[in-house]
């Protein structure tokens, strides 16, 4: 797709790489993607200096010593990463810090807020507000809804907002919880399959003899 100048380009931009992940008509290839590496780049990126900037939000980070990798893309995940973030800073009462999370997590199995976590190990990828002031929404029954994203829909910051998120969990096999906090906020859980090491190593070998 050809991009278009100027700012009102941008946002059309935006709007339409959204439209192309909801819809699925997307040609992004998956490979290997750590996401700790998915973090880093999104603190760097001019996304995550806006979120910090603009919202005068601290983003703090608590990432696993270890890979945490998964099958997928690591366009979509920095744009499901800054979809998170933007859900907290964009609200009425954005709190003033947030923390991003990853870890490995081997579970028996149990039911989330959108979907049933089977049992096996996966990666987590979370975002928290940390001082409870965060207005909890009361439609969360409706959170990912493209509906919900119209009725709430800025046209100064044009985004298919959650759907998007939704979009990309589901694409790579994902599903999603929301945990409330001792402290009155909430935390988001993005769970995805883990990639074990024997099939990273697989991988890494077939691209090597192609």
């Amino acid at each position: 797709m050809k991009e278009l100048p100027g700012a009102a380009g941008e946002k059309l931009n935006r709007l339409f790489s959204d439209f192309i992940i909801i819809t699925g008509r997307h040609d992004e290839g998956y490979a290997p993607v750590d996401l700790n590496a998915v973090v880093q780049k999104y603190l760097s990126s001019d996304q995550g200096r806006y979120a910090m900037a603009f919202y005068r939000v601290l983003i703090n980070t608590n990432l696993s010593e270890q890979p945490v990798q998964i099958q997928g893309s690591v366009t979509h995940l920095h744009r499901l990463l800054t979809g998170l973030v933007n859900f907290f800073v964009e609200s009425d009462r954005h709190p003033p810090s947030l923390t991003i999370t990853s870890t490995n997590e081997t579970s028996t199995g149990r039911a989330l807020v959108y979907g049933e976590l089977t049992e096996g190990t996966y990666a987590v990828l979370s975002v928290g507000e940390d001082d409870g002031d965060f207005d909890v929404p009361k439609n969360l029954d409706h959170l990912f809804d493209p509906q919900n994203t119209l009725d709430n829909f800025d046209i100064e910051h044009p985004s298919l907002g959650m759907s998007v998120v939704w979009a990309i969990v589901q694409s790579h096999d994902g599903c999603v919880d929301i945990v409330f906090e001792d402290s009155g906020g909430i935390r988001i859980d993005v769970y995805f399959p883990l990639l074990q090491k024997n099939e990273n190593e697989m991988q890494v070998r077939e691209a090597v003899n192609e």
